[in-house]
């Protein structure tokens, strides 16, 4: 069947880097979350542990499974927003793995319009008023 038709879609999920855990949404890395995983007995994978691989590489995909799913899109439960290209940074070591601003802030609107919790967002710049100076 067509997604067209059908409305189902396979999506492959972006997750948080794990050293971003204390950083704004839209300031953190989203890289794609990829699985060890094994096939039962009835053939379909079971996924263990996450597992990092930067999005410039390809894992051995005899032994990694990125975590995917089919999602019913036409079901007025679910809201997708894009497509998107990653933006890069110019503050972080490897640039194209955040998420544009612009995104973030249609993604915080529409979640407050549903009451869902929003994302966090940074102010993205600093005032030099609110900076304190170091006593020597």
């Amino acid at each position: 069947m067509h997604p067209d038709t059908t409305g189902d879609y396979y999506v492959t999920f972006l997750a948080r880097h794990p050293d971003d855990k204390h950083v704004c949404d839209n300031r953190a890395q989203w890289w794609p979350e990829w699985h060890k995983y094994q096939l039962d007995d009835s053939n379909v994978p079971v996924y263990g542990a996450r597992m990092l691989f930067s999005p410039k590489r390809k894992p051995n995909l005899t032994k990694f499974m990125l975590w995917s799913d089919f999602v019913h899109l036409t079901d007025l439960k679910y809201f997708i927003h894009g497509p998107f290209n990653f933006d890069a940074h110019d503050d972080i070591i490897q640039p194209n793995q955040n998420v544009a601003l612009t995104h973030w802030e249609f993604l915080f609107s529409f979640c407050n319009q549903f009451s869902i919790v929003p994302p966090t967002l940074s102010t993205l710049t600093v005032r030099k008023s609110s900076l304190k100076k170091r006593k020597k």
